[in-house]
């Protein structure tokens, strides 16, 4: 499920910079309406900024066309004044038509229109000019050498009145705004500290749009790999669809295959009776043969007759002996063919904690009752009511909105409604487990080997099943070191490295890196696989709402994810077996109930799911830590009600 997770990063990240470029977007509409404020001081400036591109189409602010150091932007204002806001034209019949449109229209106030011109004689100087420190259009050259051509930078008024000596149509001006113009004038600059002009406001909006177009280029970026994880998301969903579908036609080749069986067993049994019956007439053919010896001559005639019917059964029996041959290679054909479902078959035993129980004295209706006798009854009750079994190891359950998408080794099961009797899981999760979930630690061997094909991992077996799962792994896989985290008995192949140490923490980085044990070491791998039976319920499902480690449920076994319930010891205390069942019951309607609304609905997505049918509800059956009792409620609720249910009951080995 990692293109999920990588899809719905991408969609997040997406919809973060949607909002960070909506924000770019205010601040730039901001600082454009201050500026239009400036350029709009009367009506007859409002009425230039907002006609003028009728007359000349490249007509714009002044403070638009030019860019100072942030240091000098101030002192341009100044020697600029209102020019800084005024229109600039690069025709003068353009600035004409203005001026003749704008007399029209009883506009009041003052109006400034700026024209292009040619550059005036430049003044000589030894100071440096102001002009020669601002960027600018070719074409505003001329306008500005006219307005700040005799403008040079000094450090101090002083420099500034001993340099008018040697110049004396030139203006000295000190970068805080104090101005020495030729005669005897001097200005000087007061104003707030802080307060921006509109070379500021313009040098702000030239950053926030290049920031808004590096953000547009960077939501484009993300928006097409979100389409292209979301288009693999689905191609792969299709992929697991189509699994779905192979492997129930091979559960129905294998049932076809195992009624072959059986009537070839039968058969064989009708063939062996057949067998010992003849042979039993031969036997008392020759019985009656030795009787008739010295009437053979006068019997010969018998005795051929009898020979002839030694022959048939001869060749009777040699028929039934092909037959018993050919049974046999089938026999052994269907052996090999069951022998792949050999791993679930040791998950079918029912759990041992009701066979351990001594006595249990609070089941109704049982009083007294052993765990053994208790345990016989519901496997009895079970059976009678002809329940379908589905038996594969869930490694997680995700919550996909009106469905659920449960994960199994082999293939990804989609369901309607999930009910979990997942017991209590009573193991600790090691330091470091956590925090490296999916990032170097996984719960499942079948699912995640390929991403370490050619590396060395580490396999924390807790069972004789992980075992198996550690030689899956050693056939993909550089080097397996196996930790038996708990006692059991140790058989693995040669490529599989037996380490008899405890661990105690797993450590990295981002990525987990090293498995330490009790003996102080400290093993370097690129993975760990930790293989319990049975995971925490907020890790097997993600999403769901845990108290204390417990699921939190309502008084109608509701979990807070809609169409998932849950009942048992995996609700919380009391752990007893009435409780477990009564609260099964409970779950049980509740989903029945759910399936029905969610039928009225007629929700036209579920009705294009192919496997969207009326059979009865498959149990799916695996390994956990606690038992629970199974949970049917065939004999009170039509099947046709609990089409599409999936009901997880997980049992402890």
């Amino acid at each position: 499920m990692q293109e999920l997770r990588r899809a719905f990063d991408f969609d997040r990240l997406f919809r973060r910079r949607g909002k960070a470029a909506q924000r770019l977007e205010g601040k730039i509409a901001a600082l454009e309406e201050i500026n239009r404020g400036m350029l709009s001081k009367n009506d007859a400036s409002a009425w230039v900024a907002k006609h003028g591109e009728e007359f000349d189409a490249t007509i714009a602010p002044l403070a638009a066309e030019v860019r100072a150091p942030q240091d000098l932007e101030a002192l341009v204002e100044q020697l600029l004044g209102e020019d800084i806001a005024s229109m600039y034209v690069r025709e003068a019949a353009s600035a004409q038509s203005i001026v003749d449109a704008l007399s029209q229209t009883g506009a009041t106030g003052t109006a400034s229109v700026l024209v292009a011109g040619s550059a005036p004689e430049s003044i000589s100087c030894d100071k440096p000019r102001l002009l020669d420190s601002l960027e600018y259009p070719e074409h505003v050259r001329g306008l500005l050498e006219s307005l700040l051509g005799d403008v040079f930078l000094v450090d101090s008024l002083e420099e500034g009145l001993g340099a008018r000596a040697g110049s004396a149509r030139a203006r000295f001006a000190t970068k805080d705004g104090i101005v020495v113009w030729p005669g005897a004038k001097i200005t000087v600059r007061m104003g707030t500290a802080g307060e921006e002009g509109m070379l500021a406001r313009e040098r702000d909006l030239d950053d926030l749009r290049a920031q808004l177009e590096a953000s547009n280029e960077e939501q484009a970026t993300a928006q097409i790999e979100l389409e292209r994880l979301q288009g693999d998301l689905e191609r792969k969903r299709a992929m697991s669809l189509d699994l779905s579908r192979t492997h129930a036609q091979r559960a129905g080749a294998q049932a076809s295959a195992q009624a072959e069986r059986e009537r070839l067993a039968k058969r064989v049994g009708t063939l062996q009776a057949s067998q010992k019956s003849v042979a039993e007439d031969l036997a008392r053919v020759n019985v009656e043969l030795a009787k008739t010896e010295p009437e053979v001559a006068e019997l010969g005639q018998a005795i051929e007759t009898l020979r002839v019917s030694r022959t048939d059964a001869e060749e009777r029996m040699s028929d039934i002996s092909g037959a018993r041959a050919i049974a046999y290679e089938r026999e052994q054909a269907l052996s090999s063919k069951l022998s792949e479902s050999k791993m679930l078959e040791e998950l079918r035993m029912m759990s041992d904690k009701v066979e351990k129980a001594h006595s249990i004295l609070n089941y109704p209706g049982l009083p007294n009752v052993t765990g053994a006798q208790l345990a016989q009854a519901f496997s009895n009750h079970l059976e009678s009511m002809d329940i379908p079994i589905t038996e594969k190891q869930v490694t997680a359950v995700y919550a996909m909105g009106d469905y659920f998408a449960i994960q199994t080794p082999e293939e990804m099961i989609e369901s309607r409604t999930v009910i979990l009797a997942a017991g209590v899981v009573t193991a600790k999760a090691l330091p470091g487990e956590n925090e490296f979930l999916g990032q170097g630690v996984s719960y499942c061997a079948t699912c995640d080997a390929h991403f370490y094909r050619g590396k060395t991992v580490a396999v924390l077996g807790y069972s004789a099943q992980s075992c198996r799962e550690a030689d899956f792994l050693a056939e993909t896989c550089e080097k397996v070191l196996y930790f038996p985290a708990a006692p059991h008995e140790v058989q693995v192949g040669e490529g599989v490295e037996v380490i008899r140490e405890k661990p105690t923490a797993i450590l990295g980085d981002r990525q987990a890196r090293i498995l330490e044990t009790n003996s102080q070491k400290q093993y370097a791998v690129d993975g760990i696989f930790v293989l319990r039976a049975a995971v925490a319920p907020e890790k097997l499902v993600p999403g769901i709402a845990v108290e204390e480690n417990h699921v939190r449920v309502d008084l109608q076994m509701r979990t807070n994810l809609p169409g998932c319930f849950a009942c048992g010891d995996v609700t919380g205390p009391p752990y007893q077996y009435i409780k477990a069942a009564g609260q099964g019951n409970v779950a049980a309607l509740s989903a029945a109930a759910y399936l029905a609304e969610q039928k009225k609905k007629e929700c036209s997505h579920w009705s294009r799911k192919p496997w969207i049918s009326s059979p009865p509800p498959s149990l799916l059956r695996i390994q956990t830590e606690r038992a629970e009792t199974p949970v049917s409620e065939e004999k009170v609720l039509s099947l046709h009600r609990l089409a599409a249910m999936i009901v997880i009951l997980l049992f402890p080995s």
